[in-house]
């Protein structure tokens, strides 16, 4: 009897960092539980030409050529309607009655996995199993993929499982321990429709990760998410990129050209690095906000859309109003929910240690070595010493260039020439690192010297000293990027 394996397109655990991941849960499925499956029937609410589509299915194309790829492409209107998430996915399984039916409840969002165990649950005439994918960040070992024995029964209106439990969240899934609760309160902002939401943190941090999270697990998960570097673009070319602009309407405009916020109607528009937009900009943004319409620059007719935002930015948009850089209006406008990514130095060390070891596997397609470089330990003690200016990006730079120039096991010379190209990245003796923790405390006190003192735990004249051996100036601490 032919076998099939049905699962949800999922756009966030496949693409991680944008594009398709072959440390994902669909290339580990063909790398490591194919099982001579006569077909992997994905469900997707994405349509035919969605770029993502296209790489998912050249990148197992390419490296499994005798695997075979079939989708299903279905709108979904609503991602909470269990009603209508489920007759798709019986629609999509309408054609293999007789087939035996592998269903991967690993992928998509909540409603789209419990869709499929029901259908698995009721007497339908399909012969299926339930297939659960364990990622090795959760349990340690080897990722793997495993029947999941479930029962047929309901227990205070929920099901039973025995080897996975219903309720646990994408958020807490594949996720370092300072993540999780951040996930786990996105989770609950992706389903508040309507509501805007401002990401805040640091360059490097993963704001835009965790924008298209939301986007993944709203209702608006079939419609697009359109991003826009704010700090990227000066006040015509935005607004003409968010709001289009007729023929004519400058020089250059040779035909009509829809804009960012007509791109993502009934969808999400993520507005990156929003802090950096000129007091313009906030006014024309601010009432586009408030009257959920636009027009297009040369154009007189105002457009309606209907798009939810979610925007970011690296600085603190409280004190800049405080400041008065940035609209009070404005900010009450973007912040009725407010999520805070922690910079990467205030990672406890396990998830740090995660973290160097997920991008060494990641990483093994860079240059010659094809198997995970090894970091001798000196290396991974400096590392974990090193602050990381540039967060989680820089990480992962930094270890592509291992990539690039290490064999097999990463030395201090290694680490040293990937430092080398960031001008931020301070020699990593005792006294550098000293100095940098002086100077963020610094900072932080506004050059308090008596509450700097406390903070370090060393009296005011042993903190002068350090000052003076270091020639750490007032200027310098406000300036110095921690």
């Amino acid at each position: 009897m032919p076998r099939i394996i049905v699962n949800w397109m999922s756009t966030f655990y496949d693409f991680m960092h944008g594009t398709f991941s072959r440390e994902g849960p669909t290339f580990d499925l063909h790398k490591k539980a194919w099982n001579n499956y006569e077909k992997q029937l994905i469900i997707s609410s994405f349509t035919k030409d969605d770029e993502r589509v296209a790489q998912l299915f050249t990148n197992i194309y390419h490296a499994f050529p005798d695997h075979y790829i079939e989708f299903f492409h279905h709108e979904v209107h609503d991602i909470l309607d269990f009603k209508e998430v489920k007759a798709i996915a019986e629609k999509a399984l309408k054609p293999y009655e007789g087939y035996e039916i592998d269903l991967l409840i690993s992928m998509g969002t909540t409603p789209m996995r419990t869709a499929l165990i029901l259908i698995h649950l009721e007497d339908n005439g399909y012969q299926t199993q339930l297939i659960q994918g364990i990622d090795k960040r959760q349990g340690g070992g080897e990722s793997r993929f495993q029947k999941l024995s479930l029962d047929h029964s309901i227990f205070a209106g929920r099901l039973i499982a025995k080897q996975a439990s219903l309720e646990e969240t994408p958020s807490e899934r594949w996720m370092p321990d300072m993540l999780k609760p951040i996930y786990r309160e996105a989770e609950q902002v992706a389903i508040a429709e309507g509501v805007t939401t401002l990401i805040q943190g640091e360059s490097g941090t993963g704001k835009e990760l965790l924008a298209n999270f939301i986007h993944e697990q709203s209702s608006r998960s079939s419609k697009n998410i359109v991003a826009v570097n704010c700090a990227a673009l000066g006040d015509e070319l935005l607004e003409s990129r968010l709001f289009g602009y007729k023929k004519g309407a400058f020089t250059g405009a040779e035909e009509d050209r829809k804009g960012y916020f007509e791109a993502a109607d009934r969808g999400i528009l993520f507005l990156d690095e929003i802090g950096d937009i000129s007091p313009y900009m906030q006014q024309t943004l601010l009432r586009v906000l408030q009257e959920g319409q636009f027009t297009p620059v040369g154009s007189t007719r105002p457009i309606k859309v209907d798009v939810r935002i979610v925007a970011a930015t690296n600085r603190d948009l409280l004190k800049n109003c405080e400041e008065g850089t940035f609209r009070w209006d404005l900010y009450y406008r973007l912040s009725q929910a407010v999520l805070e990514l922690p910079p990467f130095r205030a990672y406890p060390k396990s998830d740090k240690l995660a973290f160097f070891q997920y991008f060494l596997k990641m990483k093994t397609h860079v240059g010659k070595s094809k198997v995970p470089l090894m970091l001798l330990p000196e290396v991974r003690k400096r590392l974990l010493m090193y602050n990381f200016p540039g967060n989680i990006r820089e990480l992962e730079n930094i270890i592509t260039n291992f990539y690039v120039f290490a064999e097999h096991q990463v030395k201090l010379a290694d680490l040293e020439r990937a430092l080398r190209q960031y001008p931020h990245a301070l020699s990593m003796d005792l006294d550098s690192v000293e100095k940098q923790h002086i100077q963020r405390v610094l900072r932080a006190y506004d050059y308090n010297l008596t509450q700097s003192a406390k903070v370090l735990g060393i009296a005011v004249n042993t903190l002068k000293k350090r000052i003076q051996k270091y020639g750490i100036s007032a200027s310098e601490t406000v300036l110095t990027v921690s």
